[in-house]
Parts: structure tokens; sequence; C-alpha cells
């Protein structure tokens, strides 16, 4: 299930990514005469940033979901990686708190699927992802105890007296 989690994550990265892209190549800079915010260009630089570093996480962390004598516990998992979920769930949030807001804040309170289907999926895609970033420390948690306790049993059989 897990599995499906983060393979779900990492397309969504992509076509986020891809998006992003588009918004810029083909709106953007092919509107010459309309002027442009410097926080939509932070925004889009946000999204561009997070997602890639959620596909490398996943992407690097995938080996962890493996059957367990094929998982290589010989390195600690990097942190920077751990930032770049935590980041992308984050932003993920904020995206369906901001969509929410902006439908509470209207004084009618007409609500279009389009705005409903938006803050559902980043909601939902930002809680999944903070469930599989906390899965994913259990299960190298309980893959490294494991791990030790395997040691522990081999070196007690290698102990001369």
């Amino acid at each position: 299930m897990v599995r499906v989690l983060k393979i779900l994550f990492i397309l969504v990265s992509f076509f986020l990514i891809g998006y992003v892209l588009y918004l810029i190549f083909y709106k953007i800079i092919g509107q010459t005469d309309a002027y442009v915010p410097f926080v939509v260009y932070l925004y889009l630089s946000l999204v561009l940033f997070t997602s890639t570093a959620n596909i490398v996480y996943q992407l690097m962390s995938f080996q962890y979901y493996r059957r367990k004598e094929n998982v290589h516990l010989t390195k600690k998992f990097p942190k920077i990686l751990w930032i770049g979920g935590i980041c992308f769930a984050g932003l993920m949030l904020c995206a369906g708190g901001t969509g929410l807001f902006s439908v509470l804040s209207k004084t009618v309170y007409y609500f279009d699927y389009k705005q409903v289907l938006f803050i559902i999926s980043f909601t939902g895609i930002g809680l999944l992802s903070f469930l599989e970033l906390s899965l994913l420390k259990k299960r190298i948690a309980m893959l490294q105890k494991e791990h030790e306790a395997k040691d522990d049993i081999e070196t007690i059989g290698n102990t001369t007296f």
C-alpha cells in the first residue's frame, strides 16, 4: 500500500512540475504585456523546488519497502531528504488551506466543484504525505532494531572464551 502511495506522490510531483513549467513558458513568458507579481514567481519556484525534492525523497526512500533481506541499512537516510518531503507535504496543506480560505472568505457560499476538488485533493495529498513520512520513519526504526538484533545474535555465536 505504501509503495502505491510513493508512486502516486511521484506522479503528482511530476504533474506539478509539468504544470509549473507550462505556466512559466506558455502563460507568463508568452504574455509580454502582462505584469506578473513577484509572489507568483515565488510560489512557482517553491512548487518546483518542493516537487523536485519530493521526487528525490520518494525514489531514495523506496528501498526501505523492499523485502527485509534486500534493505541496505549501512548508511543513514539524509536529513535533507526528510526536509524535502516535509516541505512538499506542508506546501500541499498550505495550498489546500489557502483554497479553503479563499472559498470561505467570499460572501456568497457557493462551492464550485472545481474548488472543492482542488481543496480536497491538495489537503489529502498533504495529509497522506505526512502519514507516509511518519510510516517511513517507523519502518526505518523497526528495520534497524531487527538488524541490530540479528547482528547481536550472530556475534554471540562467534565469541570464544
